[in-house]
């Protein structure tokens, strides 16, 4: 920023403050919605929850193998589009179900459930049960103790308009207050699953954490602030920048996605997930509170060298001109690469991370100076400091912002660290390297179990339980089979008997392929279920395509799988199946046949697929903007390469303890969310990179030249210091996601980057780096070991700060 520039915001500090609060305000109104109750405005503005657009699927390539076959599907079988489902489930423990229940589910149960169809907002297609006469019987369990009621829906698992259905269908079952609480024969247990059912408890436990992540960041950070600072004011400013940043990125957010599901072209795209906000919050508060506490911070050095109010701002934002633009490009360049990500949802998070970035960094740069103007010396009160001199009596450190213990214990750290170098990395380094090749080993084992993601109690737990108690895992995720042919009809009689032959030794080898059932023009109800010729007939307009263009060219079969369809083990049995079919297809319809599956485990093994390859490509891009930015800052190559090693180093042992702490509490742990080890890589090296660039822009060329052991020192007892403080804030912002969420994902994305922001801000930069640096220039000084800098020693206090950037 130039020196009239940064003049004017602090000469118009009062238009500031007016000009922040107004947009605070009014997005505020824009994010809780109560902008559209005053009729400010002649129209209605959306909430979060109306336009944002989920379901991992919508987000996927439309190359990927399950989005054609989904395509290929809904166009083949029109009547039959893939979408979701409410299972109820029926069971008696230990004994069959009664008449009386019977009589309940088809005279109360289904028609009840029937008449929500045709209800205003609901999204009911059909209800079928065990009296259906197309599945009827493959709804019943063989022993009679469940049978299953299915409502098909017409939207996807994960859209927002199933939930008005959910909850009405809910409202019938409610063993307390429901509708049919009083016809419910007695002993009879009702369990609500169901893939719709998993998306709506799924949809509502993020917009409640969501909520939660409003007020429990600022709180903790509030407590955290002050009993490190010990100045209210000193603690609040930053809460007040940092939330008005993030409010207004949620309203520009929304007001982007408005206008791109109105039909505007170039923002059609822009449409969010509900998890969007998690990730906008966690980028908002980290970067945020650091580019707060380092101003502050140069802000108390500045006036402590006996400059007026106005003249330290001034000096302050002309000096850290080239360090907040070099740490926001390269926090914006990290998380900007995700662009170029193949997922949509990486997509979206780059850009709406990019764009919370440019706004923090205004709010900063504006919003800050114009409250370090309003309460002038006295932010820092009960430790005002008078005439350019803090208080005597609560002395402080340079950066003021410490207590009086610690500058003693960081000297006698850097005395042991300063006569062994060599033994503290090393030692420092065998200590984490365990949880670093844990990390590598595990690195992408990753669950996508969204049940598993869920709190325990969820409807759709508990419903999910008991369709898999009875029926098995494979009934809740059947793999579809298309056979496509556009020189073959499958309803001619030639093909059934090869088409029969096929089935039947794919029922041999169904155990080794951990097939259950399977479902067929041959079998339409399963290998156990016998049908009459007649049934067959009507089934084969099931099984075979009927729409015009691919009439009788395109054939299913569904597979019961014996697994779940989230856990690993699904996927590679689908990729045996798949080979099997490849290789056992008659040769009468296998040339030109293509063939392709479809339903959750398929779209799990594309997005598996997809995640893995921009995992690669997002992580060597993000890491050499990284390099080019420190390259460019430092003038160096050795260094800022050390640099990057040492934040992967922490990532790789922040990944591994992570992994040891839920498999610890968890014996039965699949392996971490699928979304912590991207996401945490591009926070954790973006937001390091961040601390890098506040570390090393005082060691100038000259100066380390000059005497390079007293400037480590003194960066690593002033500017060190300051950044272990941020670490400590802003890991408390990150564990509140802890605190305030209820999926696991984000329990464990929040101590993901609470344990990385805390390895990084101690361990890689107070004890690593020096180490380093120290091991680096050990041959450019001559170190007295009979002398060591203890001899002499020189309070932090007494520090020139002269060529320290804060």
């Amino acid at each position: 920023m130039s020196g009239a520039l940064a003049g004017r915001v602090v000469r118009y500090w009062k238009f500031s403050i007016g000009i922040w609060l107004v947009l605070t305000v009014s997005a505020c109104g824009i994010v809780t919605g109560w902008v559209n109750s005053v009729g400010l405005i002649p129209t209605v503005i959306p909430r979060w929850n109306q336009i944002v657009n989920d379901g991992e699927s919508v987000r996927l390539p439309s190359n990927m193998p399950s989005a054609r076959a989904e395509n290929l599907f809904n166009k083949a079988f029109p009547k039959d589009r893939l979408a979701s489902s409410v299972v109820l489930a029926l069971h008696r423990e230990g004994s069959p179900l009664t008449s009386s229940d019977r009589s309940f589910i088809e005279n109360d149960l289904v028609p009840r459930l029937s008449a929500i169809q045709t209800e205003s907002g609901t999204t009911i297609k059909r209800v079928r049960g065990f009296n259906d006469p197309h599945i009827g019987k493959i709804l019943d369990k063989k022993t009679g103790e469940a049978t299953l009621v299915i409502a098909d829906l017409e939207h996807d698992f994960l859209d927002q308009r199933n939930k008005l259905t959910i909850d009405r269908v809910q409202q019938l079952i409610d063993p307390e207050h429901g509708l049919l609480r009083s016809k419910v024969p007695a002993g009879l247990q009702i369990s609500l699953g169901g893939s719709a059912t998993v998306g709506r408890d799924l949809l509502t436990t993020v917009e409640e954490d969501a909520g939660r992540l409003q007020w429990w960041p600022l709180l903790i950070v509030l407590g955290l602030a002050l009993a490190v600072y010990r100045a209210p004011y000193l603690a609040l400013i930053p809460i007040v920048v940092v939330f008005s940043s993030l409010q207004i990125t949620l309203a520009v957010l929304i007001l982007l996605a408005w206008a791109g599901s109105s039909g505007f072209d170039p923002l059609t795209a822009l449409r969010p997930f509900s998890g969007l906000r998690t990730f906008v919050s966690v980028i908002v508060y980290g970067a945020g509170l650091n580019y707060c506490l380092f101003l502050i911070a140069r802000y108390r050095g500045q006036l402590e060298r006996g400059n007026s109010v106005d003249s330290a701002l001034t000096k302050t934002l002309q000096q850290l001109r080239g360090m907040v633009i070099a740490s926001v490009g390269t926090i914006g360049c990290g998380v900007g690469t995700m662009l170029i990500a193949s997922f949509g949802k990486y997509q979206l998070v780059g850009g709406a991370m990019a764009l919370s970035l440019g706004i923090t960094l205004l709010c900063s740069l504006t919003l800050l100076p114009a409250l370090l103007k309003l309460t002038g010396k006295y932010v820092f009160w009960p430790r005002a400091i008078e005439n350019g001199v803090t208080n005597p009596v609560t002395a402080r450190s340079t950066s003021g912002l410490w207590v009086q213990s610690i500058p003693t214990f960081a000297e006698r750290a850097w005395e042991r660290l300063h006569l062994h170098p060599t033994l503290v990395w090393l030692s420092v380094v065998a200590l984490m390297l365990p949880f670093a090749l844990v990390g590598i080993l595990f690195h992408n084992q990753t669950s996508f179990e969204l049940l598993g993601d869920l709190p325990h109690g969820k409807p759709s737990v508990e419903g999910s339980r008991a369709v898999e108690k009875y029926f098995g895992p494979g009934q809740c995720g059947p793999v579809t089979a298309l056979l496509y042919n556009p020189q073959i009809d499958f309803s001619d009689p030639e093909n059934f008997e090869a088409i029969e032959s096929f089935i039947t030794n794919l029922n041999d080898k169904k155990q080794e392929l951990g097939i259950v059932d399977i479902r067929s023009l041959i079998a339409p109800l399963g290998l156990d279920i016998e049908m009459s010729i007649l049934a067959r007939g009507i089934a084969k307009r099931y099984y075979i395509s009927t729409a015009a263009e691919l009439e009788d060219h395109v054939m299913r079969l569904e597979l019961l799988t014996a697994e779940n369809a989230f856990i690993p083990a699904s996927r590679d049995q689908l990729r045996h199946i798949e080979t099997y079919f490849r290789e056992t297809l008659p040769e009468s319809i296998r040339p030109g046949t293509e063939l392709s599956f479809l339903g959750t485990t398929a779209s799990v093994v594309d997005l598996k697929t997809v995640t893995d390859g921009d995992q690669v490509v997002l992580d060597s891009a993000v890491l050499g903007v990284m390099l080019v930015v420190l390259i460019g800052l430092l003038r160096r190559v050795a260094t800022p390469c050390y640099l990057i090693c040492s934040t992967c180093f922490v990532y790789f042992a922040t990944l591994g303890m992570t992994t040891a702490i839920f498999w610890t509490l968890n014996p039965d742990f699949a392996g971490l969310d699928w979304k912590v080890p991207l996401f945490l890589f591009t926070i954790l090296v973006a937001i390091g990179q961040d601390y890098n660039v506040f570390l090393t822009s005082p060691m100038k060329d000259d100066q380390l030249d000059q005497d390079p052991v007293d400037e480590i020192r003194t960066t690593m007892l002033t500017t060190g210091s300051i950044i272990s403080q941020c670490g400590l804030v802003t890991a408390g912002a990150f564990f509140s996601l802890v605190l305030a969420g209820q999926l696991s994902g984000s329990h464990q994305l929040g101590v993901a980057l609470t344990l990385g922001i805390l390895f990084d801000t101690t361990v890689a930069r107070r004890i690593l780096f020096p180490a380093w640096l120290l091991i680096l220039n050990a041959n450019r000084v001559s170190i007295r070991a009979e002398n060591p800098i203890s001899a002499t020693p020189v309070r932090l206090q007494e520090l020139s700060t002269s060529h320290i950037v804060l």
